[in-house]
């Protein structure tokens, strides 16, 4: 082989090398959670909840380490809906509860709403009445201060629910009254 030949081919190789490791350094950590995020809303949707939990707790525990306090307050409620959708009520409460810690350090109140109706929910399916008050009427006190007609109405509606669940009819249909005003006010 011609020496200016060897010395090409190995040219070659090192610059190929170098661009390849240099392109691995494009995909970060945090593309990485993204990525694992994105695959668990897909498994999700599709129903693989086992598949989403796995997908979330990868994604998780990147952003627990490099992510910012959205991205992570966002994947444990995400994590905590594939567990409760699992029945691991245990995980899904933890994962939810550490969704409001990062919500309240990021001042969020629109995700306080959402994640604080989520663990009502959760006690609500284990016929935990008390607890899903307790809940439904926290998230409405962080939907009051929100111009987000629609989650109030939610907050509400799984009020009149409880209510109607223990047969408090009267307090279901004034809860039912109030939420259907929010949905007309949302369509509008």
């Amino acid at each position: 082989m011609h020496p200016a030949t060897s010395c090409f081919t190995f040219l070659l190789c090192f610059m190929t090398t170098i661009c390849f490791s240099q392109s691995e350094k494009l995909v970060t950590a945090l593309d990485s959670a993204r990525y694992f995020s994105q695959e668990g809303k897909t498994a999700y949707s599709l129903g693989d909840f086992q598949k989403a939990t796995s997908y979330f707790e990868k994604s998780t525990a990147i952003f627990e380490k490099e992510g910012s306090p959205e991205e992570i307050y966002t994947e444990y409620n995400q994590l905590g809906n594939a567990f409760s959708m699992t029945g691991k009520i245990k995980e899904a409460l933890d994962s939810y509860l550490l969704s409001v810690k990062f919500s309240e350090k990021a001042k969020d109140s629109l995700n306080l709403a959402k994640v604080t109706k989520n663990i009502g929910t959760l006690y609500s399916e284990q016929k935990n009445f008390p607890q899903a008050m307790e809940y439904y009427e926290i998230a409405l006190k962080y939907a009051q201060n929100l111009e987000d007609k629609l989650v109030k109405a939610d907050c509400l509606n799984n009020i009149g629910v409880v209510y109607e669940q223990q047969e408090q009819y009267e307090k279901a249909i004034t809860a039912y009254s109030q939420a259907e005003i929010f949905y007309l006010e949302d369509k509008n």
